[in-house]
């Protein structure tokens, strides 16, 4: 039987490292947890557990995402959202089916009068052309309660550059500058 979910848990930047809001465990110790309790549920074989990079928020530590039936579910414990990125159940209508999916997404950056990147975005459209979602990855610039830091930390924007660089074809990631 094929999986019919994929869940994606965040073994990222803070996730396990309490200075940066995660839990106080290692990455290895995290995983192995994970890992059990996947095994426990009896979800192998139908369900399909990966790891990957920051998914954040980081404020809010061990982000999880769960796609299933044309879905992508983002929980990050008090909270969720669900976002159509694919064909999906209970639909009434082919119509109405494309118009919930997402149709056209775009990577961005704001810069500053200087020229200097200060927000890392992507930008999501549904199929009436509106915007759904714009999704903001963690800034360089600030720490997790938002506070500017005195010196840019430039490893914030390795999800960006990572999906960038994989989604949208780009042959270096203009992140920094």
């Amino acid at each position: 039987m094929p999986d019919v979910a994929l869940v994606f848990a965040c073994a990222g930047c803070c996730c396990g490292h309490p200075d940066r809001g995660g839990l106080m465990a290692p990455q290895r110790v995290l995983k192995a947890a994970a890992r059990r309790a996947y095994q426990r549920s009896g979800l192998a074989g139908r369900v399909r557990l990966a790891f990957t990079d920051c998914l954040g928020p980081c404020s809010e530590a061990n982000v999880v995402c769960l796609y299933l039936h044309g879905y992508l579910t983002v929980a990050t414990g008090p909270w969720h959202f669900h976002l159509c990125v694919n064909d999906h159940r209970g639909t009434p209508s082919e119509e109405l089916c494309g118009i919930r999916r997402v149709a056209r997404a775009s990577f961005y950056r704001r810069l500053d009068a200087s020229g200097a990147p200060t927000t890392w975005g992507l930008r999501l459209w549904n199929g009436r052309g509106e915007q759904m979602a714009s999704v903001l990855f963690p800034n360089p610039h600030c720490d997790e309660q938002f506070n500017r830091l005195a010196a840019p930390r430039w490893e914030k924007t390795r999800l960006w550059d990572d999906l960038h660089q994989r989604y949208a074809d780009a042959t270096e990631s203009p992140s920094h500058g």
